[in-house]
C-alpha cells in the first residue's frame, strides 16, 4: 500500500472529513449594536452603534461555536510541536479578514475561506513542514524528540504507539483514543517496507496534524455543567495568553481536574504569563488594536519602537494608559534621526526623552501614524475615524458609495478646504465627528515626521489644534494622548478589545456586560494595569461558560 494510501485511511480512521464538526456546534443570536436602552457598554459611552447612520444595525453574533486557529495560531502552534520555524510557509493559509469594529485575527466571522480549500492549504503546510523533518540524514533524534522514544529498528509498534500517543495528545490538545491508535498504527508497515521507522513516524505526525482537531477549536462543552471542559479551559487560556495550544503541564492540570475554579486558572495564567510567548502575544494586540499589525519588515524600526513601549509599559505593570502620554521613546539612532529627536546612546537603540513639542506616546510612533488605507496625504478623516473606533469604541457609518473624493486646488490649505468641503449636506454628521481629532494630528506625516507647513502648500502651516468632540480640545499627539488617557470610555474600549481578542467575536452589550464590568472594575482597581484587566477576564467564570442560543 503507498504512503499517501495508509495516510488516507488513517485520516478517514481519524474522522479527517466530518463536515458535522461545525454544523453542530454552531449558534448564534442576532444583535442590535444600538440598542434603545443605553448602558455603559452601548452608549455615548462606549458604545458601538453607528454615529449618523440611521436605523441600528442588526448582526449575528457567535455566542460559542467551532472557529478555526488563525494563521498566527497555526504558526506558534506548529512550531512549538514541530521545533522548527514556520516563516513564509504560513502564507498558504488562508489569510485572516478583520473588521474596523474587531481588529482581532481570531475572530471567526472572518474565516470565510471555503472547508476544501482551507483542508488543501493546510496539507501542504503540513508537508513542507514535515517532510523536511523525516528526510534521510536529517531525522536523527527528531523521533525521540516528538515522541520520546528511540525505535530499535525500521519496525517498532511500542515506539510508534508512544509518538502516536505523546504528540497526539500535543496536536489535538487531547488524549489520544485507543481506537485512533489502533487506526494509525498500521502506518507502521511504512517503516518496515522502506527499511526506514521514520517513514512510519512521518506519516503519524502528518496524519494527526491533518486531524479537524488540530485545526478547529472545538468547544463542545460538558453539558452537566454549563461549561467548557478542562481540556478545552485549558486551550481557550494557552492560545489566549500565549497564542498558541497547551503545553504538557497545562494538559496535565486538565486532566488532573484543576482548572474548574477561578483560584486554579489564576494560577494557570499567572504562569503562561511568564511564558516568553505571552510577551509577544500582548504585542500583537495592541499592534492589531491599534491596526499597525500589517507593517511589513520594512517598517521594523517603527515597530521595535512600539514593541519596546508596549513591552515596558505592560510588561512592568504601569498605567496601561501611559502608552497615550509616555514623555520617552526607544529608537535607534537612524530613527532618532529620521524623527528629529536626541541620538540614544547606542546606536542600535536606547531610551530618549522627547523634547518640548507636541510628541508623547505611540500616538507620536510611525506605526500609529502610517495606518491608512491608501497612500497620499494623512487623511484627517481616516485619522479621525481610527481614534473614534479603536479608543472610543464609537462607530462611524460607512461613506455613501457615490461620494468623490477630491484633493484640495492647488495652493488652498487643506485644513480650510475640508472644512468647507464637509460642512453641509450629508457628510456633516460623521465628518463633525472625525475631522477635527484627525487635525489635530496634522503635523505628522504617514512616516511619522514632523511638519510646520503642508508639502503642498507651504503657505498654510500646521497648528495641530484639535478636539475631540464632546470631551475637549487639544493640540498634537501629546495632548490628544492626554485627553485619551484621562477619558472613562477609554477604559471601556479597552475592556471591549479584550474582550473582542479573547473570545474572537464582537462583545453582546447585554450577556457580556458583567465580565466587563468585572474587567473594567479590575483595571481601574489596580492602576489600570493591563494584566489585572485580563486576568480578571481570562479567569472569571463567564470565561469558561458554555454559551447557548436562546
Amino acid at each position: 500500500m503507498s504512503t499517501r494510501s495508509l495516510l488516507l485511511l488513517a485520516l478517514v480512521a481519524l474522522g479527517g472529513c466530518d463536515g458535522e464538526i461545525i454544523a453542530t456546534r454552531r449558534t448564534t443570536r442576532p444583535e442590535v449594536l444600538d440598542p434603545g436602552v443605553p448602558t455603559p457598554w452601548n452608549s455615548g459611552g462606549g458604545g458601538s452603534g453607528a454615529v449618523g447612520g440611521g436605523a441600528a444595525e442588526v448582526r449575528p453574533v457567535v455566542v460559542t461555536a467551532v472557529r478555526r486557529l488563525s494563521r498566527a495560531e497555526a504558526e506558534a502552534t506548529l512550531s512549538a510541536l514541530l521545533g522548527v520555524p514556520v516563516g513564509a510557509a504560513a502564507q498558504r493559509l488562508p489569510e485572516d479578514r478583520v473588521t474596523v469594529e474587531n481588529p482581532f485575527d481570531n475572530d471567526r466571522t472572518g474565516q470565510a475561506a471555503s472547508e476544501s480549500a482551507l483542508a488543501e492549504a493546510h496539507e501542504g503546510l503540513v508537508r513542507d513542514l514535515v517532510t523536511p523533518l523525516f528526510a534521510a540524514g536529517a531525522s536523527t533524534g527528531v523521533v525521540a524528540r516528538l515522541g520520546g522514544c528511540t525505535p530499535a529498528g525500521a519496525e517498532d509498534p511500542v515506539c510508534l504507539e508512544k509518538l502516536i500517543r505523546t504528540f497526539g495528545r500535543r496536536a489535538l490538545r487531547r488524549p489520544v483514543t485507543d481506537a485512533e491508535v489502533a487506526a494509525l498504527l498500521p502506518v507502521g508497515a511504512l517503516g518496515k517496507d522502506a527499511g526506514r521507522f521514520e517513514l512510519a513516524a512521518q506519516a503519524v505526525v502528518s496524519a494527526l496534524l491533518t486531524h479537524p482537531e488540530f485545526l478547529l477549536r472545538v468547544e463542545a462543552g460538558d453539558p452537566a455543567t454549563g461549561t467548557l471542559t478542562p481540556l478545552e479551559v485549558a486551550s481557550k487560556l494557552a492560545f489566549v495568553v500565549t497564542g498558541a495550544g497547551p503545553d504538557d503541564w497545562l494538559l496535565d492540570l486538565a486532566l488532573a481536574g484543576a482548572l474548574r475554579t477561578r483560584v486554579e486558572r489564576r494560577a494557570a495564567v499567572d504562569r503562561l504569563l511568564a511564558d516568553p510567548r505571552a510577551a509577544k502575544q500582548l504585542r500583537r494586540f495592541h499592534a492589531q488594536w491599534l491596526g499597525y499589525a500589517g507593517l511589513g519588515t520594512a517598517a521594523q524600526p517603527f515597530l521595535d519602537e512600539s514593541n519596546a513601549l508596549v513591552d515596558d509599559v505592560v510588561g512592568q505593570r504601569k498605567d496601561h494608559l501611559s502608552l497615550l502620554t509616555s514623555s520617552r521613546t526607544f529608537v535607534s539612532a537612524a530613527l532618532a534621526k529620521h524623527y528629529g529627536l536626541p541620538a540614544p546612546a547606542a546606536a542600535d537603540g536606547g531610551w530618549v526623552d522627547y523634547p518640548a513639542g507636541q510628541r508623547a506616546g505611540i500616538l507620536s510612533h510611525g506605526t500609529f501614524l502610517s495606518v491608512q488605507p491608501s497612500g497620499g496625504e494623512a487623511s484627517p478623516t481616516h485619522r479621525g475615524r481610527w481614534v473614534m473606533t479603536r479608543f472610543l469604541c464609537r462607530g462611524i457609518g460607512a461613506a455613501p458609495g457615490n461620494v468623490k473624493i477630491t484633493p484640495p486646488p492647488a495652493g488652498t490649505c487643506r485644513r480650510a478646504y475640508l472644512t468647507e468641503l464637509h460642512a453641509s449636506g450629508g457628510c456633516q454628521s460623521c465628518h463633525a465627528q472625525m475631522d477635527p481629532i484627525g487635525f489635530g494630528l496634522e503635523r505628522f506625516a504617514l512616516d511619522g515626521t514632523e511638519h510646520g507647513a503642508e508639502a503642498s502648500a507651504p503657505a498654510c502651516g500646521l497648528t495641530g489644534a484639535g478636539e475631540l468632540p464632546g470631551i475637549g480640545s487639544f493640540t498634537g499627539p501629546r495632548g490628544l494622548g492626554a485627553l485619551l488617557a484621562s477619558t472613562p470610555d477609554v477604559e471601556r474600549c479597552v475592556a471591549r478589545h479584550a474582550l473582542r481578542a479573547a473570545e474572537g467575536r464582537l462583545e453582546d452589550v447585554a450577556a457580556d456586560a458583567p465580565a466587563l464590568d468585572a474587567a473594567l472594575a479590575a483595571y481601574r482597581a489596580s492602576h489600570r494595569d493591563l494584566k489585572a484587566l485580563l486576568t480578571e477576564l481570562w479567569t472569571q467564570d463567564d470565561f469558561v461558560a458554555r454559551k447557548e442560543a436562546p
